[in-house]
C-alpha cells in the first residue's frame, strides 16, 4: 500500500502545474530550465535507459571508424590491401547507417520518455512507442531541413528565421501526431508573434550546452585526444542531451499552452 501511495505521489508531482500563470507571455529561460531540471531528476533513470545504448555505440563505433579499433587494424594490416580497404569502407558505411538509425530512434524514444512522463514509462516502452514514428520523424526532419536550407540559400537571415519557425516540428509530430508539412505549419503557428522569444530560449540552451562542453574539455584536457572525445561524448550523451531535450520540449509546451489559452504545465 505504501509503495502504491509513493507511486501515485511521484506521478502527481510530475503532472502538477506550477503556481504561476503565463499571463500571455512565454515562460522565461530560468523557469524553463528549472522545470526541465525537476523533470530530469525525476526521470533520470528512464533517460539513462534510453540514452545508454546509442551513446555507447556511438563512442565505440566512432573509435573504430577513426582507426583506433581492433577491426580497423586487422583489416588494414591483413596483407590483402585492396580487399581489406574495400571491406573497411563497406563496414564504415554500414556503421554510419546503423549509428544514424539508432540515434534517430533514441531521439524519438527520449521524446516519448519526456512527453509520457506522467505514465512513468521506462526505456523499453519509450523505444517501443518510438519505433513506429521513425519514418515520420525522418520525413518531417527532411522537410524542415530543406526549408531551412532554402532559407540559407537566399540569405543567412531568412535561414535563421526558418530555423526558428520550424524548430518545433519534431515535438508537434510526437506530442500531437501531426505529420509532414502540417507539422511544419503547426510549428510556425506556435512561433508566430513570438519569434524573438523562441530564438532567445533556444540560443540560451545552446550557449549553455557549449559552455558545459568546454568545461568538460578542460576537466579532461590531460587525457589523449581520442579518449577525451569519447568521455565527453559519453557524458554529454547520457546527461546533457536529456536535459536539453526536456528544456526544448518545455519551450514547445509553453508555446502550445499560450496558443490554446491554457495554463503552462511543467
Amino acid at each position: 500500500m505504501d509503495n502504491q501511495q509513493k507511486s501515485a505521489q511521484n506521478i502527481s508531482s510530475l503532472s502538477r502545474p506550477p503556481s504561476r500563470l503565463i499571463g500571455g507571455r512565454q515562460a522565461n529561460v530560468i523557469v524553463l530550465l528549472g522545470d526541465a531540471w525537476s523533470i530530469y531528476k525525476q526521470r533520470l533513470g528512464a533517460f539513462l535507459g534510453v540514452m545508454i545504448i546509442p551513446t555507447l555505440i556511438t563512442v565505440i563505433l566512432g573509435a573504430v571508424l577513426t582507426g583506433n579499433g581492433f577491426l580497423s587494424l586487422s583489416l588494414l594490416f591483413s596483407g590483402q590491401v585492396v580487399t581489406g580497404s574495400g571491406l573497411l569502407i563497406f563496414l564504415a558505411i554500414l556503421f554510419v547507417i546503423i549509428i544514424f538509425i539508432i540515434q534517430i530512434w533514441s531521439q524519438i524514444a527520449l521524446l516519448y520518455a519526456i512527453k509520457d512522463r506522467e505514465e512513468n514509462i521506462g526505456a523499453r516502452e519509450a523505444y517501443r512507442r518510438g519505433w513506429r514514428k521513425i519514418l515520420s520523424f525522418l520525413w518531417v526532419g527532411l522537410l524542415a531541413g530543406l526549408a531551412v536550407l532554402g532559407g540559407f540559400l537566399l540569405l543567412i537571415v531568412p535561414g535563421i528565421i526558418f530555423a526558428v519557425w520550424f524548430s518545433l516540428t519534431s515535438f508537434v509530430l510526437i506530442a500531437e501526431d501531426i505529420k509532414g508539412v502540417k507539422a511544419l505549419r503547426k510549428s510556425k503557428e506556435y512561433v508566430k508573434g513570438r519569434w524573438g522569444g523562441v530564438f532567445w530560449r533556444f540560443l540560451f540552451i545552446g550557449a549553455l550546452s557549449i559552455i558545459l562542453s568546454q568545461i568538460l574539455a578542460l576537466v579532461f584536457a590531460f587525457l589523449p585526444s581520442s579518449f577525451k572525445v569519447g568521455i565527453i561524448q559519453l557524458i554529454t550523451g547520457l546527461f546533457l542531451t536529456p536535459l536539453v531535450m526536456t528544456y526544448s520540449f518545455l519551450v514547445y509546451s509553453s508555446l502550445k499552452a499560450l496558443k490554446n489559452g491554457s495554463q503552462y504545465k511543467n
